[in-house]
């Protein structure tokens, strides 16, 4: 799924729900992967127990997998690593977080990638750690891209809170 569609399938659920759901951005998208941990993991930095935790390239069988079948980050989020890529709102750039806010970054205001997280289930170890980050063009569209959304309580975007829970699109 492109980024497009992912906002798109955002604004839909919006609207049929009446609630407001949008992308998450990459700071809160970090900081519910991390779900207060500080490893390269949700779960440690020992690669020998992804397989408990992600579908990746050495368990996946080339494929995309149901949401929920491998454990849990501690907040209760699932396939925050591995399975597939997620999109954000923010534009990406290497080297932003070099000079960004410490606190809550919106990421930059323009460029031509924006930012995927999470790996998928071609991706390797490293780059299903919580701070592993890529650049996409916006209309990449790729078999490991498929969640969308992000629930936002009350008129206001929360300032430091996760989601509640995960959202995926239909198939």
């Amino acid at each position: 799924m492109s980024q497009f569609a992912a906002k798109q399938y955002t604004k839909w659920l919006s609207g049929i729900t009446g609630q407001t759901f949008r992308l998450p951005t990459e700071a809160e998208w970090e900081y519910a992967c991390r779900a207060g941990t500080k490893g390269d993991y949700s779960f440690g930095d020992e690669t020998k127990s992804l397989g408990s935790h992600a579908w990746f390239s050495d368990n996946s069988g080339k494929k995309t997998h149901p949401v929920g079948q491998k454990k849990a980050n501690p907040w209760g989020l699932f396939d925050m690593h591995g399975n597939v890529a997620e999109w954000c709102n923010d534009v990406f750039d290497h080297a932003y977080y070099k000079s960004s806010p410490d606190k809550n970054p919106r990421g930059p205001a323009d460029g031509k990638d924006n930012v995927l997280r999470g790996g998928s289930w071609k991706s390797s170890a490293d780059a299903l750690r919580s701070a592993y980050r890529l650049g996409e063009t916006p209309g990449f569209s790729d078999a490991c891209l498929a969640r969308a959304g992000q629930r936002r309580g009350g008129a206001q975007a929360p300032k430091q809170r996760a989601p509640n829970e995960r959202r995926s699109t239909p198939r």
